[in-house]
């Protein structure tokens, strides 16, 4: 399940300062997928919340959050990702990773519907005004609701909590 603050403070009987405070360190503990070392083939997506862009990676069939100041992010900043974000028509980019010169390579900007996007939009838009410091670590949490069913998230939190063995 997927509730806000103030329906799971009504289902407990808690107040909504107080699930807030729970669900914060929650986020906190949840496994963060991101990348940050080179990979062969990639396309970079972003979406533009309250003004900041959050930058995200495709691999296969899963999705991953590039951190700001990574190291990947610091390679593709300058080259790829701010055009990206002034590009009119196109919201992705497909890179591969040249091994000999240590640097990727645009194979062209593209324009990709992602459900994603759909997702996180969505999924944002329910909480009802999140204050900016929090933008990243919802999205974060986003992709990897949409990357993992609700049992694997569980799993992974009572793991990462060490509430099972």
């Amino acid at each position: 399940m997927d509730l806000t603050a103030s329906q799971t403070a009504k289902y407990v009987g808690l107040s909504r300062q107080t699930i807030n405070h729970y669900y914060k360190i929650m986020r906190a503990a949840l496994p963060q997928e991101m990348v940050d070392k080179p990979i062969k083939s990639l396309s970079v997506g972003y979406m533009i919340i309250q003004n900041q862009a959050y930058f995200y990676a495709k691999q296969e069939e899963n999705y991953f959050y590039i951190e700001m100041n990574s190291s990947l992010f610091n390679d593709l900043y300058e080259t790829y990702l701010f055009p990206l974000t002034h590009h009119t028509k196109a919201n992705c980019i497909r890179l591969i990773y040249n091994a000999y010169t240590q640097k990727y390579i645009s194979l062209g900007y593209f324009r990709h519907d992602l459900a994603l996007n759909d997702f996180i939009s969505t999924r944002l838009k329910k909480f009802r005004g999140l204050k900016k410091e929090s933008h990243a670590l919802h999205f974060k949490e986003s992709i990897l609701r949409f990357n993992h069913t609700q049992k694997e998230l569980q799993k992974m939190l009572s793991l990462k909590l060490g509430l099972q063995n």
